[in-house]
C-alpha cells in the first residue's frame, strides 16, 4: 500500500515516462498531453488534488491554456467535485479558445438534460459575448449549446439570445430546422 501511494506521487509530479514535471504554467507538449489525454480518471483526480491547494482563479488564469482546455476536457470525461469550478473558469478565461472549449464541453456533457442553472449560465456568457465583435463563433456554440441542453427555458433563451444579432438569428432559425425540424 505505501509503494503504491509513493508510485502515484512520483507520477503525479513527473507527467511523462521521460521524467517532465507536471507545469500548468508550460505549454503542454507532445508527450505531455498524450499521457495527460490517456491516464486514467484516478490518475488525474490525483493530479488536480495535488494541486488543489494551490488553484485558485487567480491561479488557474496564470495557466497555459492548453492546460486549461485539458482540464476541461478531462471534466467532460468525468464528475470530480472540482469540475463546477474548472467549467466556470472556463467559460469566464480570458482566452478566447478555452471559453469555447467549455462551451462545446458543457453542450456534450448535459445535453438532453434541460438543466436550467446550465442554461442560465450560458445565457449570461453569451450576453458578456455580445459586447465583442470576435465572438461570432462562440455565440454560435452557445446557442448549440442551449439546443442540445434542451427544454423550453433553453429554447425559449436561444430564440431571445439569437434577436440581439442578425448572425445569430439566421444560425438559431438554421438550428431549430436542422434538430428539431421547426421550420
Amino acid at each position: 500500500m505505501r509503494m503504491a501511494k509513493f508510485l502515484v506521487l512520483i507520477s503525479i509530479y513527473h507527467l511523462t515516462a521521460v521524467g517532465q514535471p507536471f507545469d500548468p504554467k508550460r505549454a503542454a507538449n507532445k508527450d505531455a498531453w498524450r499521457h495527460f489525454l490517456t491516464a486514467s480518471p484516478q490518475w488525474r483526480y490525483s493530479l488536480w488534488t495535488s494541486l488543489e491547494a494551490r488553484t485558485s482563479q487567480k491561479q488557474w488564469e496564470q495557466w497555459h491554456w492548453s492546460w486549461r482546455i485539458g482540464w476541461v476536457k478531462a471534466c467532460g470525461l468525468d464528475s470530480w467535485d472540482f469540475c463546477r469550478f474548472v467549467f466556470r473558469a472556463g467559460l469566464d478565461d480570458k482566452a478566447l479558445v478555452v471559453r469555447t472549449a467549455a462551451v462545446r464541453v458543457l453542450a456534450r456533457r448535459y445535453s438532453g438534460t434541460a438543466d436550467t442553472a446550465l442554461v442560465a449560465l450560458l445565457g449570461e456568457r453569451f450576453r458578456l459575448e455580445a459586447k465583442t465583435s470576435y465572438a461570432d463563433t462562440i455565440r454560435r456554440d452557445i446557442l448549440y449549446a442551449l439546443l442540445q441542453v434542451g427544454g423550453a427555458k433553453a429554447l425559449e433563451l436561444g430564440g431571445q439570445l439569437a434577436n440581439m444579432h442578425p448572425k445569430s438569428s439566421s444560425y438559431w432559425q438554421k438550428l431549430l430546422c436542422s434538430q428539431i425540424d421547426m421550420c
